[in-house]
């Protein structure tokens, strides 16, 4: 029976339970857990959720017909509660794949982190723990609600995804400080063994595809994020301000005209 020997080099950079390893099995297994989940809530709850949605807001506009305000107040109630299930489960299916993707970054620069191995492996650690609890508080925020919370407007969901994203921040802060010490020291080497380095077109097209791919992502997001998020907020705002003090006709057409 033939046998696949690793090759040293590999064997080396990735040290048995050493702070590459644990990043880079655990952020593969955020990307995967994330797209699974994503995929199942696409499958069983956003197209539902949208059904939903639509039938309220047909609930509201003939409440506003009928000049019936408590079941308008009713109707965007349910709206509410409808986007806040889907905006959560959202957020925690993208939540859960960014921080797999930062974990397979910070994976790749471990070489040029001066810190001690065992602090990266602490850290490392705790930034799984972090990259996995927050998407969990993100998800729970709908069903908790603020339930047995001390505060008025925060839940405990709230406080565990927060705390889970300071986590994350602080890591990332002390793995770009152990980066900057690297960086003073000039003549210093790799703290611990580089990545083979393996010139096949296999793995240059899948490191160079796959980080175009994720930096046009990222750069999509932050375009839409400057030049149309606010804009589209502030549209619902005027059609839903609008749909209380005109007949939903009127606020249908007005929505149309805009959109074009």
């Amino acid at each position: 029976m033939a046998t696949t020997t690793i090759p040293a080099g590999a064997a080396a950079a990735f040290s048995a339970m050493g702070a590459r390893r644990i990043l880079v099995f655990g952020g593969i297994a955020l990307i995967a857990a994330g797209m699974l989940f994503g995929d199942i809530f696409a499958v069983f709850v956003l197209h539902q959720n949208g059904g939903q949605t639509g039938q309220a807001l047909l609930a509201a506009a003939n409440a506003v017909v009928a000049q019936d305000s408590s079941a308008v107040n009713a109707a965007f109630a349910q709206i509410g509660n409808l986007l806040e299930d889907r905006g959560t489960k959202v957020d925690a299916h993208v939540h859960m794949i960014d921080a797999g993707y930062l974990a397979l970054l910070l994976a790749l620069v471990q070489p040029f982190v001066a810190l001690s191995a065992s602090s990266k492996k602490i850290l490392a650690r705790l930034f799984l723990t972090g990259g996995l609890l927050l998407p969990v508080g993100i998800f729970l925020i709908h069903y908790v609600g603020l339930a047995y919370s001390p505060f008025s407007v925060i839940g405990w969901a709230s406080i565990l995804a927060d705390s889970a994203g300071a986590l994350l921040i602080i890591v990332l802060l002390v793995e770009g400080w152990g980066f900057w010490n690297y960086l003073r020291d000039r003549h210093a080497g790799p703290v611990e063994p580089e990545l083979p380095k393996d010139r096949t077109w296999e793995r240059r097209v899948l490191l160079s595809g796959g980080t175009m791919l994720v930096l046009l992502g990222f750069i999509y997001g932050a375009w839409y994020a400057a030049m149309n998020l606010y804009e589209h907020e502030n549209r619902e705002s005027v059609i839903l301000t609008a749909s209380r003090v005109r007949p939903p006709c009127v606020v249908a057409g007005s929505a149309i005209i805009e959109a074009i």
